[in-house]
């Protein structure tokens, strides 16, 4: 739980999974959810701009938070102009296929 006084005045929690283990992730998380700011004013966690890594997907519904998908684009830069967005077979196709099955269990 990060440090100050700001936690109390916050409307919601935005943390980053970054270089972090799946298990170490979850437990922050639970940590967070169930610090006494959180307890005493309930408020969203949503975890946001993370890797294709699904076990940090799972840590966070496994914590009771949302989960925000990252994807810089593979060899993307202001100069090369307009990104590729189209499903590639691997990463982002393991990710949605991967999260809209849990969705449909």
């Amino acid at each position: 739980m990060p440090d100050g006084v700001w936690p109390e005045l916050v409307d919601l929690f935005l943390p980053h999974g970054n270089d972090l283990l799946p298990d170490t992730f979850r437990a922050q998380l639970k940590a967070l959810r169930e610090s006494p700011v959180l307890l005493n004013r309930p408020g969203p966690i949503c975890c946001n701009e993370d890797s294709i890594d699904l076990r940090n997907i799972e840590a966070a519904l496994d914590a009771g938070c949302s989960w925000g998908y990252y994807d810089q684009g593979f060899g993307c830069d202001q100069k090369q102009g307009k990104m590729d967005w189209t499903l590639k077979p691997r990463g982002r196709n393991s990710l949605l296929i991967s999260a809209a099955s849990k969705q449909c269990q």
